[in-house]
């Protein structure tokens, strides 16, 4: 592994958050992961809540419904991903 992949790594993700790319940067993040060992599951997470929410707003809420579960996936217990959830049944009217 380079030395400078990690590095290069988190300058390609903070690009696609600039972007707002966030499936490039669900890739980096992963290839970050596994080069360097640091988790990044929360940042995973994140992105995949970014993607839920760009769907939902598209109307394409079973979308929004698969990013949201691997939201979950990448981490459980992410709160994000809770109030998003809870944000998309109001809005689909499922009060169960």
């Amino acid at each position: 592994m380079n030395a400078q992949a990690p590095s290069a790594l988190r300058h390609l993700i903070a690009i696609c958050q600039h972007e707002r790319d966030w499936h490039k940067a669900i890739l980096y993040a992963r290839r970050l992961e596994e080069t360097s060992g640091e988790r990044q599951s929360l940042q995973i997470a994140h992105f995949y809540c970014e993607l839920a929410e760009r769907a939902q707003t598209h109307g394409a809420m079973q979308d929004a419904a698969d990013y949201l579960q691997q939201a979950f996936v990448a981490h459980p217990k992410f709160v994000r991903a809770l109030i998003l959830r809870g944000r998309f049944a109001a809005v689909a009217a499922d009060y169960t």
